[in-house]
C-alpha cells in the first residue's frame, strides 16, 4: 500500500543525502589531514630561477634548515632564464602536491608581471605564499673618481646634466635597475641606465670607470668598498648594515622614500593543500629564527626576515601597488 503523504518519503530520502555528503566531506577531510600528517615522505625540490649566485646562496641556507626539521632533504636547484620567468613558470605548472617550491627574489613575483607582455603565467593565479625568507638591501656605489661623496652630491649632479649620469644594473626589472627607477621616480631625476646581462658585468663596468653609479647588493659590493675602488654613499635598508656600518641609512640622509629590499620569498603551485603550506610556513620561519641560520644569511649579504604565508601574501600586494606605480611612470615594458 503506497504512503498516503509523498512528502514525508521525499524529506526521508533529502535526509539521508544530507548524512551521506557530511559522511564524504568527512572522509575527505581526515584523508587530506592524514596525506598532510605523511608529509613531507620524499625529498623536496627547491628550485632557484637562476644561475647559482647571490639568490641560491639563501635558498641553500634555508633548505639546509628544512632538511633538518622536516626531516627530508631539500635540494636546491637552478634553473634561470627569463629574468626569473622560465624556472617561476616551472613551478607554477608543477603537480602541487608540496614537493617543489620556487626560492626567489620579489623581481619575479613582483616585477616581471608588470614588465614583460608576454609571460605565459600568472603569479596570483599559479602560485600562493609560503614564507618570506630575507631582506636584501642594497648599496649605492659611485667609482670612485667621480666627485661624488654624499647622496645628496648624487642628486645634484643627476640634476644639474639630465640624462648624462649613467647607471648599470644586472638587467631590465632586475632590483638594481629598479632601485634606480625609484631614485629618479623620487627625486624627479633624469639618468643614462645601462642594462647588462646580470650584476657581475655592471660591477665590473663601474669598477673600471666606464659607468657612473650602481646600487648593487651588498655582499658583491662590500670588498670593493673596503678596498676603496668603489665609494658607498648609502644603504637602502631601515637601519645601518653590520658589514658596512660607516656607510649611512637613505632615511638619515633625509630620504627614506628611498628605502627598498630585494627580498626573498618561497612560494608554491597553486591548489596545494592549506595544511601542507602551514607546514612548509611553520618550517621556514622557525628555521629563520635560529641564531645559526640568521648568521648564515648576514654572511652572503642577506638579513633573516621570516614571515608566515599571509604575511607574504600582505607584502606581495603592498609591494606590486608601489612598484608598479613606478614601472608606469618610467614606462618599462619588454617583450
Amino acid at each position: 500500500m503506497r504512503s498516503k503523504n509523498p512528502s514525508r518519503g521525499l524529506r526521508s530520502r533529502c535526509a539521508s543525502l544530507r548524512r551521506c555528503m557530511c559522511a564524504v566531506a568527512a572522509l575527505a577531510l581526515f584523508a587530506g589531514g592524514a596525506a598532510a600528517q605523511d608529509y613531507p615522505s620524499k625529498p623536496i625540490r627547491m628550485l632557484v630561477p637562476f644561475p647559482p649566485g647571490a639568490t641560491d646562496a639563501g635558498a641553500r641556507v634555508l633548505a639546509q634548515a628544512l632538511t633538518v626539521s622536516l626531516k627530508q632533504p631539500v635540494v636546491v636547484e637552478n634553473q634561470g632564464g627569463a629574468n626569473g620567468g622560465i624556472g617561476a613558470e616551472t613551478v607554477a605548472r608543477s603537480k602541487p602536491d608540496g614537493y617543489t617550491l620556487l626560492f626567489t627574489s620579489m623581481g619575479t613575483l613582483v616585477m616581471n608581471p608588470r614588465i614583460y607582455r608576454n609571460q605565459r603565467f600568472s603569479v596570483e593565479r599559479d602560485l600562493v605564499p609560503v614564507a618570506k625568507v630575507v631582506d636584501t638591501p642594497l648599496v649605492i656605489v659611485v667609482r670612485p673618481d667621480r666627485d661624488i661623496k654624499t647622496l645628496d652630491e648624487l642628486v645634484a649632479h643627476a640634476k644639474s646634466a639630465p640624462g648624462k649620469l649613467s647607471f648599470a644594473s644586472g638587467g631590465n626589472g632586475a632590483s638594481s635597475h629598479m632601485a634606480a627607477e625609484l631614485f629618479q621616480y623620487s627625486t624627479k631625476v633624469r639618468t643614462n641606465h645601462i642594462p647588462y646581462k646580470g650584476n657581475g658585468p655592471a660591477l665590473m663596468d663601474v669598477l673600471s670607470g666606464q659607468v657612473d653609479v650602481m646600487f648593487d647588493q651588498v655582499a658583491s659590493s662590500q670588498p670593493h668598498i673596503l678596498a676603496g675602488k668603489l665609494r658607498a654613499v648609502a644603504v637602502t635598508s631601515p637601519r645601518r648594515l653590520a658589514s658596512l656600518p660607516d656607510v649611512p641609512t637613505v632615511g638619515e640622509l633625509g630620504h627614506p622614500e628611498l628605502q627598498m629590499s630585494s627580498w626573498a620569498s618561497v612560494t608554491a603551485p597553486a591548489g596545494t593543500r592549506p595544511q601542507v603550506i602551514d607546514i612548509l610556513s611553520r618550517a621556514s620561519v622557525d628555521a629563520l629564527r635560529q641564531p645559526a641560520v640568521r648568521q648564515a644569511t648576514e654572511r652572503g649579504g642577506a638579513i633573516a626576515a621570516p614571515g608566515d604565508s599571509r604575511e607574504l601574501g600582505a607584502l606581495l600586494k603592498s609591494e606590486t601597488e608601489r612598484w608598479g606605480k613606478i614601472i608606469q611612470a618610467a614606462g618599462i615594458k619588454m617583450e
